[in-house]
This record gives structure tokens, sequence and C-alpha cells, in this order.
């Protein structure tokens, strides 16, 4: 059984381009076995590039990859960045080099533990340098950022040691791919970060969900830090169901925009989700029903050149 790339590719055209309504291309990519397609970025020559998990790749447990395809959705070139056990990648940034960041995990222990996995690499897909970001036990990055120094922040999730909960990671890698530091965010309640942004001021902005041991529910969760990782406010909100932001994009006033989702106990979708708070992270607007009643989630936001959001 033949197993494909989620057919996203034309969609998310025809969705970034909906002012003109037109289709450029739509197509899937076959692969021997289970493969995915996490994150998707465009190039400056009209392509796109995407990264994900491949359990087609040399190592069938699963390995993070990188595919490149022209404006026609061709496929081009596709590198792996292999390691034993499972490893993929979670998000992809353009650097200012003109390469590529993938952001993702790799489990040490298969099943049981994982650490943030980032890959360098330049416009061809080659690795300049890898990093492996984590602590004793189980640690996974989902986003990252790079700042005007060069470096990189990356976000995600580490396990507390002595409460095995989560926290919102945080770690500063410098542009040669050596840590500067890593530490975990103190939010009032375990927490998980899944998408950050650079704020107006220059302090981070970070979207994900908060929740409570033992209990069902999570909260959409937003919060504010420096680059340094102190925080400055965070702010929750959600509905009787499971909520969890998965897109944020930070405005020019210093408010910010989140998207995400809710699902119920089945973990099946039921709302889409978006918030909209102001500088000091206060709420100025929130919604659960986009869709009109409809199910579904939301998984990106994006703030085009004209600054209209999508």
């Amino acid at each position: 059984m033949k197993h494909f790339l989620p057919v996203l590719f034309g969609a998310f055209l025809a969705f970034s381009h909906a002012h003109a309504q037109s289709l450029l291309f739509n197509r899937s990519y076959p692969s021997a076995r289970y493969t995915d397609a996490r994150a998707v970025l465009s190039t400056p020559d009209g392509g796109m590039v995407f990264t994900g998990l491949s359990k087609s790749a040399p190592d069938s447990v699963g390995d993070m990859y990188l595919s490149k395809v022209n404006a026609a959705g061709a496929l081009l070139w596709t590198r792996y960045y292999t390691r034993p056990q499972e490893d993929g990648g979670n998000a992809l940034i353009a650097t200012r080099d003109g390469g590529f960041l993938i952001v993702g995990h790799t489990a040490l222990t298969y099943g049981i533990a994982c650490d943030g996995y980032v890959v360098k690499t330049d416009a061809e897909g080659r690795e300049s340098w890898r990093y492996l970001v984590g602590t004793a036990f189980d640690d996974v990055c989902d986003d990252g950022i790079q700042l005007a120094d060069g470096s990189f922040l990356v976000t995600g999730r580490t396990e507390n040691p002595i409460t095995r909960n989560f926290q919102v990671l945080l770690c500063r890698i410098s542009p040669d791919g050596t840590q500067i530091f890593l530490k975990a965010i103190e939010t009032r309640t375990p927490a998980i970060g899944i998408r950050m942004a650079l704020a107006a001021d220059g302090n981070i902005i970070i979207a994900g969900y908060a929740y409570q041991p033992e209990q069902p529910n999570s909260e959409m969760l937003v919060i504010k830090c420096t680059p340094e990782g102190t925080l400055l406010w965070q702010t929750s909100w959600g509905t009787p169901n499971n909520d969890r932001a998965f897109g944020i994009v930070a405005l020019p006033d210093g408010s910010c925009m989140a998207v995400g989702g809710s699902s119920n106990a089945a973990e099946l979708p039921e709302q889409m989700l978006a918030l909209h708070l102001d500088a000091s992270g206060e709420i100025l607007s929130a919604s659960s029903d986009l869709a009109g009643g409809g199910k579904g989630s939301l998984s990106q936001i994006i703030r085009d050149e004209n600054g209209s959001i999508i």
C-alpha cells in the first residue's frame, strides 16, 4: 500500500492567492511508506520547500527530510537528515543567508523520550549543522525564528524533571549551531509552545496551550517574553472543549492574533478558534464560530504584503 504526502499544496496556493481565485497546481507525491508534510515555505524562484517525517527514508522508523518543488509542483530534490529512531521536521523557516532552518524532534528512546532536533541547511538543502535541544527528559521543538544578530530562538515543550509536566521550552542557538541558553518559561500552569513570532517591540510571542494535570481539557495560551526568556505576560482562553492555538501573528500596533481549534474527548475537531490580544495581553476579541457552526481547526495565520490577515 502506498502512502502520499497530504494534497495540501494546491489548496494552500489557492487559499493564499484567494483574491485571484487561481489554482496553480494540485499534486500528490507518492512514497513507498508513510510520509507526511508538516510545514511549507515559498521560495524566491516561485517554488516551494516542505518538511515532515518520512518512513520511506534511509531509516524506515522515520526521518526528517526537506523537499523542493518548482513553480509547477515538480519535485526537484529531497534531502534526509537521518538519526537513529524516529525524527521529523515540525516547522520550517527561511534564513537570512538564503538557506533554511528545520525545527523538529528526534526520539532518543522510541516512544519514551525525545529531544528537539534542529537542522540548518543551505538553499539546496545541504546540511550546514545540526543540534539536539533538550534535557534528560522529554523535549520537542515545534517552531523557530531568526533574530537580528543571526541567532535562532526555538520553542516547544520540555518536561519538568520533578512534576513530569510540560513547560514551554525556549532555546537560543548561535548562527553556527551552538547553544546560547535553554530554559523553561515559568507559566502559571503546565503548558506547551507550538508557534512563535517576533513582536513589534522586539520581544517574543508564543502560542500553544495550557492544561491542568489530571484534567481532560486544555486552553488556548498566548505568552509574551523577552528574547532571553523572561515572561512578560500570559493569557489563556477556552471553550468547554479541548482548545489549542496552532498559529500566531504579531501586528504592527503591538497586538497579536492567534488561531487554533477546539476538539472533543475523542480528539475530533469541533470549532475553529481565533483570539485578538492587545500589546499587554488583554483579549480584544475571541471567536469560536468562524465556520458558522461547521467543524474544523485553523493551523496557520499570516499577514500578507498588503497587511491583510489570512
